[in-house]
């Protein structure tokens, strides 16, 4: 008989240490350790994103926003440079801030460059959505800063209104892509400094470039053109002088040298009154010496009359000695007038008009030379110089406005009388044209003559843009033969 087997006790199965139940609980710890701490690192996160927001709103000026962009963007998203931009009119996209800078300087390379960039990236591909590329994109391969620059990451962010009117952005830079977690949080912070600037600046203005703008311009652009075209008068400005309206003037009645002058300039004479004196000495001379060979010529005329009687010679020569007074008398008559001469008296009444005694006393003239002039200080015209330079077709009743050097706020009218045809060279040694105006009868006080001051003289109509660039066009007419 067989012996009974015995019964084998009941094995276990083998316990792994690893998975005994402290190594669970310290496997689990460890995960709850890794998950809370990617927790706080998100709560970080999140926290630095909700205060930079609040920094946003609470942001009272542009610049203080367009600092805190700048340097709290780079935080969040890892970037290694920020340059915010402003798109203003006739500039394009201008760099307003970069992180780190105080200010900056738009001269730099390296902003102009940036510039360039975002420039060409408006041209090519717009700039009214967000843009990731890489260095030599949008940049001229020459370009210094494109070879050099370390970060060859760039991704744009547009500013942008409700309207999706693009008023700015901000370039972010960094050595490596951009990965989508980084680009979300950007976004938000662009939306979020977007909405900022406009509550500060105030979307009109940031708007006013648009399409606002454009058409405000072609607006006045067709109103210019408008105005250039209206008729207005052509005028020009020239040196004016009071004169008389119908002077007496006093020339030189003989040949010779002033020796004095009686009255003053610009003073009151009376009719026959003695103003200036030539030097007499030879017309002296003269008429004693004519009225010596008249008493010569006498004594042979006495000789030959009572001699005529029984010489037949004496009686031939009787004639000759008549004729010889007759010579003498009359040549002691012009001395005697050129004497007379030799002082000149005031033909009319009115105010003497010359400059200096003093050029006058000691100065040879010529019969018929001008010396001065007697005029009537009731009746004056006006005596415009007209370059030729400035020479405008002025009517015979053309208009004039005079502002005297003696009341230059209260300028005078008066109305154009005559308009010479030919220039002359004045007292100045320029070409011009004389214009004589007369001031209307309504005036109480007349100017006192020999007033200078400066005319106004307005001439036909013409176009706005004629009277403006009417100097231009002449000097080019000039230079060109035209």
């Amino acid at each position: 008989m067989l012996p009974k087997k015995s019964k084998l006790p009941k094995q276990h199965p083998k316990i792994n240490v690893t998975q005994s139940p402290v190594g669970a609980v310290q496997k689990g710890n460890a995960e709850n350790l890794k998950i809370q701490a990617v927790d706080d690192s998100g709560n970080a996160a999140l926290l630095a994103l909700l205060k930079i927001e609040a920094q946003a709103r609470e942001a009272q000026t542009e610049a203080e926003l367009v600092f805190l962009s700048a340097n709290e963007m780079r935080k969040l998203t890892r970037a290694r440079q920020v340059f915010v931009l402003r798109e203003k009119s006739g500039l394009g996209f201008t760099v307003e801030a970069v992180n780190s800078l105080d200010s900056v300087d738009r001269n730099s390379p390296m902003i102009r460059w940036i510039e360039r960039m975002i420039a060409q990236l408006k041209k090519a591909d717009g700039v009214n959505e967000q843009r990731e590329f890489s260095l030599p994109a949008y940049c001229s391969e020459s370009d210094e800063e494109t070879r050099t620059y370390p970060f060859r990451d760039f991704v744009w962010l547009p500013f942008k209104l409700k309207d999706d009117t693009v008023f700015g952005g901000v370039l972010l830079a960094r050595e490596q892509q951009w990965r989508e977690a980084d680009l979300v949080i950007a976004n938000r912070l662009a939306a979020t400094f977007s909405h900022a600037w406009a509550a500060i600046t105030g979307t009109r203005r940031l708007r006013s470039k648009g399409r606002t703008r454009k058409l405000l311009a072609t607006a006045a652009l067709a109103c210019i053109v408008i105005a250039m075209a209206i008729p207005v008068p052509i005028s020009a400005l020239a040196p004016a002088e009071v004169v008389s309206a119908r002077p007496f003037v006093v020339t030189a009645p003989i040949d010779g040298v002033i020796d004095e002058v009686f009255v003053n300039p610009n003073t009151r004479v009376r009719k026959g009154q003695p103003i200036l004196k030539f030097v007499d000495v030879s017309l002296r001379n003269k008429l004693a010496v004519a009225e010596s060979e008249i008493i010569v010529a006498r004594s042979q005329l006495r000789r030959y009359s009572q001699s005529a009687f029984d010489d037949p010679d004496a009686k031939r020569e009787l004639r000759t000695a008549l004729s010889q007074l007759d010579l003498k008398i009359a040549e002691a008559d012009f001395a005697r007038q050129l004497l007379t001469k030799s002082i000149v008296t005031a033909q009319s009444s009115g105010v003497l008009v010359f400059n200096d005694k003093k050029e006058w006393i000691g100065k040879p003239v010529v019969v018929g030379e001008k010396i001065m002039e007697i005029a009537d200080p009731r009746e004056v015209r006006l005596k415009v110089e007209l370059s030729v330079d400035d020479a405008i077709v002025v009517g015979k009743s053309g208009k004039v406005k005079v502002f005297l050097d003696s009341d230059p706020l209260n300028p005078l009218a008066a109305k154009v009388v005559r308009a010479a045809h030919q220039a002359r060279k004045t007292t100045g040694d320029v070409l011009a044209y004389e214009i004589i105006a007369q001031f209307p009868d309504s005036l109480k006080q007349p100017p006192r003559l020999g007033v200078r001051g400066t005319a106004q003289v307005y001439g036909e109509n013409a176009p706005v843009f004629f009277y403006l660039f009417r100097r231009p066009l002449s000097a080019l007419r000039q230079k060109l033969g035209l």
